[in-house]
C-alpha cells in the first residue's frame, strides 16, 4: 500500500507536468503554424517534444505532425528554401523568401498565442465561477465546527455591527477590520423583504480558502475548507490571527489544530521566509506557510458582462507579466533570491500539487504557465522568438539581414545561455 502511495505521489506530478507543458507548447507552436499558413510560408514539421518521433503523420499540406520522445518543448520547422516541393501548386514559399513582416508576424504569433490562451482561460474561469454580485447575498454556508447563528442561505448582509456593507468591496473592508474579540458578532440582514438583526460568526474566520501549490501548507496536507482552531494552544477566531502568529514564529515550529469534516487533528509545520514584491516595486520579507483565508459562506455570483470578462482576462494576464518583470528586476538588483527561478522539477511539483487541488486550480496554473512561456520567448536571447525579432529589427533598420557568420555565433551563444539557464534552474529545484 505504501509503495502504491509513493508511486502515485511520483506519477501525479509527472503526468500533470506533461499535460500542462504539452498544452502550453501546443498553443505556442500552433500560433507559429497558423501565422505561417496565413502568410503563405510552408511548414514542414510540427512537433510536440524533441528527439526521435514516436508518432508521426503527414497531412495533405505537406506538414509532418510529430509526437517526439522528449515532451518538454516543441518546434515548428519551416521550409528554408532548399527543399520546397512544388510551391506554385500550393502557393507556398520558403521562410527566407517571405517578406520581413511575414517572418516577423510568424515568429511573434507564438508568444501572442500564449497570451491569448491565458486571456481566454481567465475569461472562461470567470464565466464558470461568476463574479460576486454587488449586493452581499449568502449563496451557501461552508462547513464549520461552530454555529452560523441566525444566518442562512439567501440572506442579504446589509451591515456588520454598526458598519454598512452596501456592496462586496465594502463588506471585505469591514470584515477585515472587524476585531476578533467582539462577542457576539451582529449582522443586519434582509430576508424575505424584512430587515432584522441576527448573530453569527466572525465574517472572516480562520477557514482556509486556498492552499498555494508546493507550499509548506500543501506539503503538510492542509486543504481548502480546513478550519484552524488553534495554533500552539492559542485559540483562533479570525484568519488575521493566523498571519500574526506565523509572522511572530520567526520560522519556529507551529502546532496547528485543524478541523476537517467533523474531526479535528494536529499538524506541525514551520513557516518559511518569502520575498514578496509589492505593487510599488519594493520587496517585503514575510514568514508564510502558503494559505489564504476566506469567508464562512459562498457569496452569490452573477454572470459578468463582456467588457468585465475582457477586463478580467487581460488584467490577470497583464498582472502575471508585470509580476514577472518586477521579479526579474528585483533579482538583477539582488533584492530577492534567484531561487525564484524554477526548472522542470519545480514546475512538475507545482503542477502535481495544482492537479491534486482540483481542475480549477490546475487550469489556472496552465494560464499562468502560458503567460510565462509567452513572456520568456519575447526576451531577446538568440534562439528564442525574441532573438529572431531582434535580428528582424536590425534588418528593418539596416536594410539587410545581419551577416550569416554573426548570426551563427549569436545563435550558438543563445543556445549555451539557454542550456546554462536550464542547469541553473534545475539546480535550484534540488537545493532551494
Amino acid at each position: 500500500m505504501e509503495l502504491i502511495s509513493a508511486l502515485s505521489g511520483m506519477l501525479i506530478p509527472i503526468f500533470a507536468f506533461l499535460a500542462a507543458i504539452g498544452i502550453v507548447v501546443f498553443v505556442h507552436e500552433a500560433g507559429h503554424y497558423i501565422a505561417a499558413r496565413v502568410s503563405g510560408i510552408e511548414v514542414t514539421v510540427f512537433s510536440i517534444g524533441f528527439g526521435p518521433a514516436l508518432i508521426k503523420k503527414m497531412d495533405r499540406n505537406g506538414t509532418e505532425w510529430r509526437l517526439s520522445l522528449l515532451p518538454v518543448g516543441g518546434y515548428v520547422r519551416f521550409n528554408e528554401g532548399d527543399d520546397l516541393n512544388q510551391p506554385a501548386k500550393r502557393g507556398a514559399m520558403a521562410f527566407p523568401e517571405a517578406h520581413l513582416w511575414r517572418r516577423a508576424a510568424t515568429v511573434i504569433a507564438g508568444p501572442l498565442a500564449n497570451f491569448i490562451a491565458s486571456v481566454v482561460i481567465f475569461i472562461s474561469l470567470a464565466l464558470f465561477i461568476g463574479i460576486p454580485r454587488d449586493e452581499v447575498i449568502i449563496d451557501s454556508l461552508r462547513p464549520l465546527p461552530f454555529s452560523t447563528g441566525g444566518l442562512s442561505e439567501g440572506d442579504k448582509i446589509v451591515a456588520i455591527g454598526d458598519h454598512a456593507t452596501e456592496d462586496y468591496s465594502r463588506f471585505i473592508r469591514v470584515a477585515s477590520e472587524t476585531p476578533p474579540d467582539i462577542n457576539p458578532f451582529l449582522y443586519t440582514i434582509e430576508r424575505g423583504g424584512r430587515v432584522g438583526e441576527v448573530e453569527g460568526p466572525h465574517p472572516m474566520p480562520a477557514i482556509i480558502n486556498r492552499v498555494i501549490p508546493n507550499s509548506v501548507a500543501a506539503e503538510a496536507g492542509l486543504r481548502t475548507d480546513d478550519v484552524i482552531l488553534s495554533i500552539n494552544d492559542e485559540a483562533i477566531v479570525t484568519f488575521s490571527q493566523v498571519g500574526r502568529l506565523i509572522a511572530d514564529s520567526e520560522g519556529g515550529e507551529l502546532n496547528f489544530k485543524i478541523w476537517r469534516d467533523g474531526q479535528s487533528f494536529m499538524v506541525s509545520l514551520r513557516g518559511q521566509e518569502q520575498e514578496l514584491i509589492l505593487p510599488g516595486g519594493d520587496v517585503e520579507k514575510k514568514i508564510l506557510i502558503g494559505v489564504n483565508g476566506g469567508r464562512f459562506f459562498e457569496i452569490a455570483t452573477r454572470r459578468a458582462h463582456f467588457t468585465e470578462l475582457l477586463q478580467i482576462g487581460v488584467g490577470q494576464t497583464a498582472a502575471i507579466v508585470e509580476g514577472t518583470v518586477r521579479g526579474l528586476v528585483s533579482m538583477v538588483r539582488g533584492e530577492i533570491s534567484t531561487c525564484h527561478i524554477q526548472g522542470p522539477i519545480g514546475i512538475a511539483r507545482i503542477s502535481g500539487a495544482a492537479a491534486e487541488q482540483g481542475p480549477i486550480t490546475f487550469i489556472h496554473l496552465i494560464a499562468l504557465l502560458s503567460t510565462a512561456i509567452g513572456f520568456i520567448n519575447l526576451i531577446p536571447i538568440p534562439g528564442l522568438d525574441g532573438g529572431h525579432l531582434a535580428f528582424y529589427l536590425y534588418e528593418s533598420v539596416v536594410g539587410k539581414a545581419p551577416p550569416e557568420s554573426l548570426m551563427k555565433i549569436m545563435l550558438s551563444l543563445g543556445v549555451i545561455m539557454l542550456i546554462l539557464l536550464l542547469i541553473f534552474s534545475t539546480f535550484n529545484d534540488l537545493t532551494c
